[in-house]
């Protein structure tokens, strides 16, 4: 970790990254394109540690916890990820711009994203 003196972060960061238990998510996370930001809020989610309404309230900083985006439910994690309506837009609209054809507006039931959607990979262990 100290090179000629010098404490180098990224030596401790590539020991992190390298020594790491290896997830299915794990290409989500490192050695992507995404914005430092994105990373960030993916490592959020991850570890079901986003700011959401419901937790914000559990902090006593909020009272209520409809969701923004769609009004129709409380917004968790798994909500905003998964099952809201404006998040599933957003997510089609970036695969369809990725040129991605994958359907995820409906789980294998025509439900919405949940517990059994094809992309749980992405949920927290």
């Amino acid at each position: 970790m100290v090179l000629k003196g010098k404490f180098k972060m990224m030596q401790v960061y590539n020991a992190l990254i390298e020594d790491s238990n290896k997830v299915n998510w794990y290409h989500m996370m490192q050695h992507n394109i995404a914005r430092p930001r994105a990373n960030v809020i993916m490592w959020l989610v991850s570890q079901d540690r986003l700011p959401t309404k419901t937790r914000l309230k559990r902090f006593g900083l909020l009272q209520l916890t409809n969701c923004e985006l769609c009004d129709e439910d409380e917004e968790t994690m798994t909500h905003l990820m998964f099952n809201c309506k404006g998040t599933i837009s957003i997510w089609s609209k970036i695969l369809n711009w990725l040129d991605i054809n994958d359907n995820i507006s409906t789980g294998s039931k025509g439900k919405p994203m949940g517990k059994t959607g094809k992309w749980d990979y992405l949920k927290p262990l």
